[in-house]
């Protein structure tokens, strides 16, 4: 299950790699609190809404990530975060055959590595357990 679903993401993570790229503007910028612990549904995440132009049409978007999205620990590291991401020249990745599937980065690669690693290491489990019995 772990495999297929790091399958699935690896997939788009690839695909994104060759989308083009489009000027952006950004339209708003938050940073929204969440409960729980930091990497796992709490801490702090952004909130960007951005538009940019495809073939002289519009668009906007909301997304950041490709695959999915991550919290931050604290206001301030979240903070930095949306500077660094909406810094001269503001890029958008966009697909280019449904532009309105768009994002400011592809990843996060953990989102890739981590049901990967997991996924690989009770396979490994399983076969020895079936081996030894």
């Amino acid at each position: 299950m772990l495999l297929t679903y790091a399958a699935i993401h690896f997939a788009r993570f690839a695909s994104c790699r060759r989308f083009p790229v489009a000027g952006g503007q950004v339209l708003t910028k938050t940073i929204v609190a969440t409960s729980g612990s930091p990497g796992f549904g709490g801490g702090y995440v952004p909130k960007i809404s951005y538009s940019y132009t495809v073939a002289t049409k519009r668009y906007t978007a909301y997304e950041i990530y490709s695959i999915c999205g991550s919290s931050l620990a604290t206001e301030a590291k979240a903070e930095q975060f949306c500077s660094e991401l909406i810094a001269e020249p503001f890029k958008v990745f966009f697909n280019p055959a449904k532009p309105t599937d768009a994002f400011l980065r592809n990843g996060p690669p953990v989102a890739i590595i981590l049901p990967l690693c997991i996924g690989v290491i009770f396979t490994i489990y399983g076969v020895v357990l079936l081996c030894h019995t």
